[in-house]
C-alpha cells in the first residue's frame, strides 16, 4: 500500500513536470508565431519593396546615361530632343523610386537611411554633371562633350552605380535573413507541435496509469475499512471511537451499547457530558489527563453510569 502511494505520487509529479513542459513549449510556439507574423510584415513591407525600388533606381539611373549619351550622338535635333525628354522621364523615376523607398525604411533605420542618403548624394552630384554634360549637347560642342563624359561625367556616374548597387545588395540581404529567420521559426513550430503531441499523449498515459492506481488503492482502502469494521463491530470488548477534546463520540460498536443500555444512535454525535457515562469529574480527569499530556492509558479500571444509571467498572 505504501509503494502504491508512492507510485501515485511520483505519477502526480511527472504530470506536474509534462504539464510544465507543455506550457514551454506553449510559449515557444506562441513567440515563434509572432516572430513569423514579424518577419512576414518586415518582407512584405520593407524587404520587398525596398529591393523593387532600390531596383528602379538603378534602372532610371541606367537609363538616364544612355538616353543622355543617345542624345550626344544624335544625328537630327528631334531625336537628340527626344532622347533628353527621356532623359528628364528617367530623372522622375528616380525620384518616385527614391520616395517609395524611403517609406520602406523599418528593419534597420540607421544603416538603411546612411545606405539611402549616399545614394541621395551621389545621384545629386552626377544630376549636376550630366545637366553641364547636356549643356554641351545643346551647345552643339561635341568635342568639349566628348571630353567632358570621359573627364567629369563617367566618374560621376560610378559612385552612384555603386551606392545603388550597395542599396539593392543591402535589401537582398534581408530578403534572404527574413527569409531564414521565418524557415527556422515554422521548424521550431513543427518540432514544438510534435513535442506536444507525443507529451499528450505520454500525459494521458500517466494520467490513465494514475486513474489505475487510485482506483486500486481505493478497493483496497474500503477492503480494509471492511475488515476493521467487522472487527470492531464483532469485537466481545466494549469499544468507543470518541474526540480527546470534547469527548463527542464518533463510532461505537455492539458490545458497548450492550453493555451500558445505549443505542448507536443515542450515543454517536453525543459527548460523554451529554450522556453522563463518568460516574464523576474526578473519574473523567482522572482518565482523560494522561492521553491529554500525550501520554498513554493501559491496564486502568474505570467506573461508568449505564443508561438506567447503574454504575459499572
Amino acid at each position: 500500500m505504501k509503494n502504491q502511494r508512492a507510485t501515485s505520487l511520483q505519477i502526480r509529479l511527472a504530470s506536474l513536470t509534462i504539464l510544465g513542459l507543455l506550457i514551454a513549449l506553449a510559449s515557444a510556439a506562441y513567440f515563434s508565431g509572432r516572430q513569423v507574423s514579424r518577419d512576414s510584415d518586415l518582407i512584405a513591407q520593407d524587404a520587398v519593396p525596398g529591393t523593387i525600388n532600390a531596383h528602379y533606381m538603378r534602372m532610371a539611373m541606367s537609363r538616364s546615361l544612355t538616353f543622355v549619351l543617345g542624345a550626344a550622338s544624335a544625328k537630327t535635333t528631334e531625336f537628340r530632343d527626344a532622347s533628353l525628354k527621356a532623359v528628364s522621364e528617367a530623372d522622375v523615376a528616380f525620384a518616385d523610386a527614391l520616395k517609395n523607398y524611403e517609406a520602406t525604411i523599418k528593419i534597420n533605420p540607421q544603416k538603411d537611411r546612411a545606405l539611402f542618403e549616399r545614394v541621395k548624394k551621389d545621384y545629386a552630384a552626377f544630376y549636376q554633371k550630366r545637366m553641364a554634360y547636356e549643356a554641351l549637347i545643346l551647345a552643339g560642342d561635341r568635342d568639349g562633350s566628348a571630353a567632358f563624359l570621359e573627364r567629369e561625367l563617367v566618374p560621376a556616374y560610378l559612385p552612384v552605380l555603386q551606392s545603388a548597387e550597395e542599396l539593392l545588395k543591402y535589401n537582398h540581404g534581408n530578403n534572404i535573413f527574413l527569409s531564414n529567420s521565418i524557415r527556422s521559426s515554422v521548424h521550431l513550430l513543427y518540432w514544438a507541435l510534435a513535442v506536444v503531441m507525443v507529451l499528450a499523449i505520454v500525459c494521458a498515459l500517466v494520467l490513465v496509469s494514475n486513474l489505475a492506481i487510485r482506483r486500486r488503492e481505493l478497493a483496497e482502502l474500503q477492503q480494509s475499512e471492511g475488515k476493521f469494521s467487522k472487527a470492531f463491530q464483532s469485537n466481545p470488548s466494549g469499544i468507543a471511537i470518541t474526540e480527546i477534546e470534547t469527548g463527542r463520540y464518533i463510532e461505537v460498536n455492539a458490545s458497548f451499547c450492550r453493555i451500558l443500555g445505549y443505542p448507536p444512535a443515542e450515543v454517536i454525535g453525543y459527548t460523554t457530558l451529554d450522556k453522563g457515562i463518568w460516574s464523576s469529574a474526578e473519574e473523567s480527569s482522572r482518565v482523560l489527563q494522561p492521553l491529554l499530556s500525550g501520554g498513554t492509558l493501559q491496564r486502568q479500571e474505570i467506573q461508568t453510569r449505564t443508561r438506567h444509571g447503574v454504575r459499572k467498572t
